[in-house]
């Protein structure tokens, strides 16, 4: 392995490549796309066909604010953080969804896209998957080996709305060289006002049962320290956790649940603190009874 000097100081967040005479794609923090390697058929979208040994950025994605690349046979694509897709490269197969197997020398916004949020995209050989926010997913290209998953062999010009999916939430896809990947995601119910979570003790001011001082009883005379019900059919944290949509919202939850541990855990300390060691309570009510006889004495 040999260091990009030409990244150096910068924090790449994606990258892939090509196979055989392939290109290179490096997306950087800031949103920028940079390329080298292979330039046939414009798929270091550049505008022209020449090749290069060193990273340059393609200065028609500047200010696109690109989250993901990926490398096909001859082409690119690239995914904005806004949700649209971009192609560039060899057109023929209609692998770049653009209508036509024209070649493409610089990137093109797929315009069959417009005005959906595509969150994940993939590319095979020839062929390309896109999902949807709404679950929904998309394919254009090759179809020979029935990869655009539409029940037949006929290609996709254009991007087309994969049959077969419905009822389902498409999150991720994948592409083999002729065959497509699809992840859903499972739809637990998670109550919209989350449950507390449930203690031995229903009322248990600053650990007073630790420190022996009796529970409190209410107006029937039930001690409030009885245990709470259970509930059967609650989602479990982990469940609940991993149903959050986004990695973002599963980092917060996970943040929040390691703040609240902290809370009990130092909560515990403290009532351990407080607690007076046996050992120390039968010590001190001796030396009491040898300070009484002392006293009883004449």
């Amino acid at each position: 392995p040999t260091l990009v000097v030409s990244l150096k100081g910068r924090r790449v967040i994606d990258m892939c490549c090509g196979s055989g005479d392939a290109q290179t794609l490096a997306v950087t923090d800031d949103g920028s796309v940079w390329s080298w390697g292979d330039g046939d058929y414009g798929k270091l979208g550049r505008g022209g066909s020449d090749g290069c040994k060193t990273p340059k950025m393609i200065d028609r994605l500047q200010g696109q604010d690109i989250v993901r690349v990926c490398c096909g046979a001859q082409f690119s694509l690239a995914l904005t953080k806004a949700g649209q897709v971009w192609t560039w490269g060899k057109g023929d197969y209609f692998r770049l969804g653009h209508g036509s197997d024209a070649h493409v020398r610089k990137p093109q916004i797929v315009e069959g896209l417009r005005g959906k949020k595509i969150i994940h995209v993939a590319v095979g050989a020839l062929h390309c998957l896109a999902v949807a926010d709404t679950g929904q997913v998309f394919a254009w290209g090759d179809n020979d080996h029935g990869q655009q998953g539409n029940g037949t062999t006929t290609v996709n010009r254009r991007p087309s709305l994969v049959q077969g999916l419905e009822g389902v939430k498409v999150t991720r896809v994948a592409c083999g060289s002729s065959h497509s990947v699809a992840w859903t995601t499972t739809d637990s119910t998670v109550p919209s006002r989350h449950e507390p979570v449930l203690f031995t003790m229903s009322r248990d001011p600053l650990g007073a049962s630790a420190l022996g001082v009796e529970p409190e009883t209410d107006n029937m005379g039930a001690s409030s320290t009885s245990q709470l019900p259970s509930k059967p059919h609650r989602p479990s944290l982990a469940r609940i956790v991993l149903s959050l949509e986004t990695n973002v919202a599963k980092q917060q939850a996970l943040g929040h649940i390691l703040s609240a541990l902290q809370i009990i855990y130092a909560r515990d300390a403290q009532v351990n603190a407080l607690a007076v060691p046996e050992s120390y309570a039968v010590k001190d009510n001796s030396q009491e009874q040898a300070e009484g006889l002392e006293e009883t004495k004449p």
